[in-house]
């Protein structure tokens, strides 16, 4: 071997070193994802010259995994691009107290979105929300409906029309009269209502069940009580060997900024081959069996 042959083989192996030493073949790394800003049209409650960046530019897979296909103006679609903001936002409740400081490591990133008025938008409430401003974009008013925890089914197309549910004891009756309309303020007021009579208990029963091998962007694990919890999966990742890994969202009590998660090994990418269940940083093991996906 000449000089110069032996040069570029010790400088190679100082490289490989270096590299393993800082775990940087690690398979959870990300490499870097290309800038991009969200498409306002796209997520109906941004400013016109909103220009925040997608989740799926900020956390770009795994090193050897690649995102699995979505179809254009789908669910996933939705929830693959949602508009984050800048690195290092923390998590605020409804009133603006600090939940989770900005460096947290269980944090990852705060969605752009804002939260309605009061301590409502909770864990369960977010889970609604997103689905709900997916189906008002597409102006499928008659899908945006989604049960009480006493079984009442609360319809935004109903809404619109001017009838309001009022919870009598254990029964809603229906006022008639008010204000029609299916605009932005109303359909935000209908949210309001929506998360005050629903939650863990009525995503768990509404969902339809799913196994582990069929999961889902979209699809969301939840634990009915009070207090219960859900997470919803935003994004998912493969490889050639068939192994998945997925992106997190939650919100929380009290009523708090809509945010993506952290897995405890740093990656924002959780594993979701494990047959015990799914790990995440705020909440016990969820079990499998408490898999759903809106019907």
């Amino acid at each position: 071997m000449s000089i110069s042959g032996r040069r570029t083989f010790a400088f190679a192996s100082v490289v490989l070193a270096v590299t393993l030493a800082l775990g940087i073949g690690a398979s959870w790394r990300s490499q870097a994802a290309p800038s991009a800003t969200v498409d306002v049209r796209s997520y109906p409650w941004l400013a016109r010259h909103a220009r925040p960046q997608p989740l799926a530019s900020r956390f770009a897979p795994p090193s050897g995994f690649r995102r699995i296909a979505v179809r254009r103006g789908s669910f996933a679609e939705f929830l693959r691009n949602l508009p984050l903001r800048p690195p290092g936002t923390p998590v605020r409740a409804y009133d603006g107290r600090l939940i989770v400081p900005g460096g947290d490591p269980r944090l990852a990133a705060v969605v752009e979105l804002p939260l309605v008025r009061g301590n409502l938008q909770q864990c369960a409430d977010s889970v609604l929300r997103l689905r709900a401003e997916y189906l008002y974009r597409q102006r499928r008013f008659r899908e945006i409906a989604f049960h009480y925890t006493s079984g009442f089914l609360s319809r935004f197309d109903a809404w619109s029309r001017g009838d309001r549910p009022r919870v009598v004891g254990r029964r809603v009756q229906i006022r008639r009269g008010a204000p029609q309309g299916s605009g932005r303020a109303s359909f935000e007021r209908y949210l309001r209502d929506l998360f005050i009579f629903a939650g863990t208990i009525s995503i768990a029963r509404e969902g339809k069940r799913v196994s582990r091998a069929e999961l889902a962007i979209g699809d969301y694990i939840v634990l009915g009580g009070s207090p219960g919890h859900a997470v919803i999966v935003l994004d998912i990742a493969g490889d050639s060997s068939g192994h998945r890994v997925a992106l997190l969202g939650q919100g929380f009590m009290p009523a708090q900024d809509f945010h993506v998660l952290r897995a405890n090994d740093g990656s924002p990418w959780f594993r979701v081959d494990d047959p015990a269940g799914l790990d995440t940083p705020f909440w016990p093991r969820f079990p499998w069996s408490a898999l759903r996906r809106f019907r």
